[in-house]
């Protein structure tokens, strides 16, 4: 295990550890510490995900981040679709962003 991860484990059990990858449960298998599985994905969000559901050992799962509103000419269907899909793929939620908000853009 990671000594940061038990370090952190030592003082509290309460903690769900992940990692910002674009399939962490890939990365850091062997690991033994992972707890919750951060997706992160431009490609058709729902393909992806139910690839990871159908993994073995069965992972928890967040889509952490995806296609924000007000890049990528996304549109308001696009955005609705991303959070479906991490829903109806047994995500255990979604975040969302909003690209003038997280660049803190004027206006």
């Amino acid at each position: 295990m990671d000594p940061i991860v038990a370090g952190i484990k030592e003082r509290g059990g309460r903690h769900l550890f992940t990692a910002p990858e674009h399939s962490p449960a890939v990365e850091y298998a062997r690991g033994g510490w992972l707890d919750l599985n951060a997706m992160y994905t431009y490609e058709v969000v729902h393909r992806k995900l139910l690839a990871h559901y159908n993994r073995k050992p069965v992972t928890r799962f967040v889509l952490i981040e995806s296609t924000y509103e007000g890049e990528h000419s996304a549109s308001a269907v696009q955005i609705r679709r991303q959070a479906y899909g991490a829903m109806l793929c047994g995500a255990a939620g979604q975040f969302f962003g909003n690209r003038p908000i997280w660049l803190f853009d004027p206006g």
